[in-house]
């Protein structure tokens, strides 16, 4: 992500459990114009880009599932090999801002790659002035020294959510902790893990997550006492 936004593309994430139709639709929607992938999903791919008039770049990440390069690929190692240090030379757009405050600096960026300081100030005074407070650079690495919080993203890491934290995480000086299972979840290692590394933040998305953790814990008691708080990412459903 921190490449593409160097590079100045507009990076967006790809559930891995798509299949071709969900794949085709998406990168179609996106005109997605180069695709970074794993090469045990070459196959899924290979079915639908002779339907992706907008494609130009495929850059193939090797991996233990023995599939072939695909026609018209590079390996990404090569291709990062073979890259000029340099940043492009077109010039960046000018800064902008949704705020109503003109003066107001635009929350998105800072607000995924971290870096903030918690306001001490009320909630409804920040919210009315958009106030946005930003942790000085010392701060942040002092912060890192000592290894700051400890963040775990659940798996399966199938969508963005884990992305946003770690980068939030990082840019704070903080700890990405994760479980020894990743392309599923496993509510034990997701336990057990926390416990043994002192984790303070959970990451889950709704009750797809929620509910398999709240079993496990019925079932097995665990020393969750780091624990601060466990965020979501799930909807709430309005009955109204």
């Amino acid at each position: 992500m921190i490449g593409a936004y160097k590079a100045r593309v507009a990076p967006f994430n790809v559930n891995y459990r798509y299949v071709a139709e969900e794949l085709r639709y998406l990168l179609n929607d996106s005109q997605a114009r180069g695709v970074v992938y794993h090469s045990a999903f070459a196959p899924t791919l290979d079915e639908v880009r002779g339907e992706l008039p907008h494609l130009e770049v495929l850059l193939q990440v090797a991996d233990d599932s023995g599939n072939d390069l695909l026609p018209g690929a590079v390996w990404y190692e090569d291709a990062l090999a073979a890259a000029r240090p340099i940043s492009p030379r077109s010039s960046p757009p000018p800064t902008t801002s949704t705020s109503s405050t003109p003066a107001a600096p635009p929350g998105c960026p800072r607000a995924c790659c971290g870096g903030r300081a918690t306001s001490t100030r009320p909630r409804s005074e920040v919210a009315s002035r958009h106030v946005r407070r930003v942790a000085e650079p010392r701060a942040i690495v002092e912060n890192a020294r000592n290894g700051g919080a400890k963040l775990m993203p659940a798996p399966p890491f199938m969508h963005g959510a884990a992305h946003w934290l770690g980068l939030n995480a990082l840019g704070g000086g903080n700890t990405i902790v994760l479980p020894h299972h990743t392309q599923s979840l496993d509510p034990a290692d997701v336990w057990s893990t926390i416990q043994a590394e002192g984790v303070n933040i959970l990451l889950i998305v709704g009750d797809a997550f929620g509910r398999p953790l709240v079993d496990e814990l019925v079932r097995h008691d665990y020393d969750l006492s780091s624990m601060l708080m466990v965020v979501s990412g799930g909807a709430a459903l309005s009955l109204a």
